[in-house]
């Protein structure tokens, strides 16, 4: 019976997952979120990032010119 235990938990708690992850996509889908993919990836860059050029680096990897 102890199992059984674990077994309903992992089981809830999938569900929970499941119906969250539903909903979720349900109120993006409701909000347009799913509408523009090229154009809302786009928001993110402006004049002193253009897209399709390299503007960030990692502290050891000096940006090469």
């Amino acid at each position: 019976m102890e199992g059984f235990g674990y077994i309903l938990t992992i089981f809830l708690v999938g569900a929970f997952l499941f119906t969250s992850a539903v909903i979720a996509l349900y109120w993006a889908s409701k909000n347009g979120q799913f509408k523009d993919f090229e154009e809302n990836a786009k928001t993110i860059f402006d004049a002193e990032e253009p897209e399709g050029l390299e503007g960030d680096s990692f502290p050891d990897n000096k940006k090469k010119d």
